[in-house]
């Protein structure tokens, strides 16, 4: 097996297998590096589509369908801050999907439109375990609820 690297400049391609060095654009199984992310997958030019697992400059992850180098499709993003599983439209959450929010510790799940909730449900829990509820319909989030369906006001759960 012989190791295959491309370069246009900017970005570099590996990949192993036999062939020729004389090729001009990424053909098959390997990992393109940017300045911005490694993508890994089977390719068919310098720009990402189908399957991919992608690992970008600042440690978050994807994992999923990618077009046009875009996010587009069902696919996996772990942040530092949040994970999204569900559809995605041109980078942005778009589609039905679950979002789990670590710094607001909160889950949403519905649909979403232009990376917002545009109709669904979140879930807030409280340090002490208290769960609070909110829908969304049509991008309007209804007020919070408690576990018993009572209204309640957002800053009555800050700091708990």
């Amino acid at each position: 097996m012989e190791c295959r690297i491309l370069r246009d400049g900017i970005n570099t391609f590996y990949t192993e297998g036999p062939g020729s060095h004389e090729l001009e654009t990424p053909k098959g199984k390997g990992e393109l590096r940017t300045p911005y992310a490694i993508y890994r997958g089977v390719f068919d030019g310098w720009i990402p589509n189908g399957q991919f697992s992608v690992v970008y400059k600042g440690g978050d992850t994807y994992v999923g369908e990618i077009k046009d180098g875009l996010r587009n499709g069902k696919g996996k993003m772990v942040k530092k801050t949040e994970t999204y599983d569900g559809e995605w439209s041109n980078n942005l959450k778009h589609g039905h999907g679950v979002c789990v929010d670590y710094a607001n510790n909160t889950t949403s799940s519905g649909e979403w439109k232009n990376d917002n909730l545009f109709s669904g449900k979140t879930t807030y829990r409280a340090a002490d375990g208290t769960t609070y509820t909110a829908s969304t319909v049509d991008g309007v989030r209804e007020e919070l609820k408690d576990e018993a369906n009572n209204p309640i006001k957002e800053k009555e759960t800050k700091g708990q």
